[in-house]
């Protein structure tokens, strides 16, 4: 059986997945990357320099042959077709779906607007196909397809997907699973491994490693005007991480941590262990990935050599470690920096 490697989120989302999910996909050569992506997630990738946003495509794709969209995945019209230039080919399901022109301005306003929901849309197309509604349907779309782009039925699907090495990466974070997460300040649909092979229609016999990338200090979306995104259990500020790291005083944290679809400053907590044990049972984690370890100490801005880490950073990687009992193989130090440990695989 060809094997299947996932990347998953183990906080709140915006750990860097579009950072990690490149990096993985030109180290294993991946026949496909896949997605469940829905427009209220964004990934961005730095590629060739240049600053990429991923709202409805893998964050991987162009760096492997085949980028799949699974059938729950839910994409914008004019998105979706902007960003299929940036795959060389791309297979997506029939029941996949796309937004309606009302989605957006239904969901601002909806209850649920004030828990710190991006707006975007999202839930209305799954609960039109949760009671069978066709509006919106990818096989339906009235689009011309361009011609490295197939709509598949499950047949084709499966024919595709079990003949190949498959990287899924996560939308959003773990934390804001609807059935594991704060209720009702969470997504639509859970953010989990099961539910990652479930959008892809694989056994979980195929896995062979459950990427979980986590931040030094998990971060929620903004508060919305009004509203209240969620708890936070050990809720501190940019300026305090800042500071203990050691950081420039002109570093452009309201520049740089801003949410890539509401672009709402992000909050941000200290990391709970027992969350981050749980996250990684639940999930199935048999590799962690560190991301921004240089908020830890900004000496490890930029270093690309495990043995360079400085001490700090090296000592929270042996606490997780022995929380978590699985090993950290990669950790970010900067948005275009990072180090793998040399025995990772």
């Amino acid at each position: 059986m060809r094997p299947i490697d996932i990347l998953m989120d183990l906080c709140w989302g915006s750990c860097g997945k579009g950072k990690f999910a490149p990096l993985l996909a030109k180290r294993d050569e991946y026949d496909v990357v896949a997605t469940a992506n829905g427009p209220n997630a964004g990934h961005t990738r730095i590629h060739n320099g240049q600053r990429e946003i991923f709202k409805c495509l893998p964050s991987a794709s162009g760096l492997s042959p085949i980028a799949a969209l699974c059938p729950t995945s839910v994409s914008g019209r004019e998105r979706l077709l902007m960003e299929l230039g940036r795959a060389s080919e791309v297979i997506i399901h029939e029941n996949a779906r796309l937004l309606l022109d009302t989605d957006a301005r239904m969901e601002e306003s909806s209850p649920w607007a004030k828990h710190g929901s991006t707006c975007q849309g999202t839930a209305l197309p799954m609960i039109r196909r949760i009671t069978r509604q066709p509006e919106g349907r990818i096989a339906d779309a009235e689009i011309q397809w361009p011609n490295h782009v197939r709509i598949v039925d499950n047949v084709a699907w499966r024919e595709r997907m079990f003949a190949s090495k498959i990287l899924f990466e996560g939308a959003q974070g773990h934390e804001l699973s609807v059935d594991w997460g704060e209720f009702p300040y969470t997504t639509s649909r859970n953010c989990t491994t099961g539910a990652a092979l479930d959008a892809m229609g694989i056994s979980p016999r195929r896995l062979r490693n459950v990427y979980g990338l986590f931040r030094a200090h998990p971060i929620r979306v903004g508060n919305p005007v009004g509203g209240y995104s969620g708890p936070l259990p050990y809720e501190t500020t940019w300026r305090k991480i800042l500071d203990d790291a050691n950081a420039p005083s002109d570093y452009p944290i309201e520049q740089l941590e801003l949410t890539t679809v509401t672009k709402r400053l992000r909050r941000v907590t200290d990391l709970d262990l027992e969350r981050l044990y749980d996250a990684c049972q639940m999930n199935g984690v048999n590799q962690l990935i560190l991301n921004f370890a240089q908020y830890l100490d900004w000496a490890a801005e930029g270093v690309t050599e495990w043995a360079r880490l400085p001490p700090i950073v090296l000592d929270f990687i042996k606490k997780i470690e022995n929380v978590t009992g699985i090993e950290i193989a990669a950790v970010g130090t900067s948005e275009t920096a990072e180090c793998w440990r040399e025995d990772a695989h």
